[in-house]
């Protein structure tokens, strides 16, 4: 009887033992994948933070960018005008996106259409101020010429007006 209450109380020890050793490989088993849930949700925080930070540098750089032909000319000026509500606009759709959107994998997707966009309008803007800029020169050039040339024919006139003062009235009759 005690041999079978020794027997029972060893099986019993030996049942807990085993329940012990596969609770304490459950937990590090559960522990190992927690922290790889871990890593691989940090690692998409941080991506979105790159992505947010990419966006928000290429919005200041397009801002700064476009605020430094401020004062060439009119034209570029009325451009300006025209770009810096649209990069605002865009600035305001990019603080709303990252308020409204939850899922991590999208907003980084939205993210990157959002400065793909805003690199698209940052080479129009610059496209149209480069050929402004070229115009702009082109006409300073022809200026420069038609100053020239006005410089000359005014040169020859009063060329012309010294002569004929010289001349005496009675040549005309």
């Amino acid at each position: 009887m005690q041999n079978n209450t020794q027997t029972a109380k060893k099986n019993k020890n030996s049942l807990w033992l085993v329940l012990l050793g596969v609770s304490v490989l459950l937990n590090i088993y559960q522990w190992r994948k927690q922290s790889d849930t871990v890593t691989v949700y940090e690692q998409r925080v941080d991506t979105l933070i790159i992505e947010r930070v990419n966006v928000e540098k290429e919005l200041n750089d397009t801002r700064s960018e476009l605020n430094n032909y401020k004062g060439v000319n009119s034209q570029l000026d009325s451009l300006l005008a025209d770009a810096n509500p649209k990069v605002d606009e865009q600035d305001k759709r990019i603080k709303t996106l990252i308020k409204k959107e939850k899922n991590s994998g999208e907003l980084n997707a939205k993210l990157k259409g959002e400065l793909d966009e805003l690199r698209r309008m940052r080479e129009e803007y610059l496209g149209k101020i480069d050929s402004l800029l070229v115009a702009n020169q082109a006409l300073a050039v022809e200026k420069e010429m038609l100053s020239s040339n006005v410089k000359s024919l005014a040169q020859n006139l009063e060329a012309t007006v010294n002569t004929a003062s010289v001349l005496a009235a009675e040549y005309f009759r």
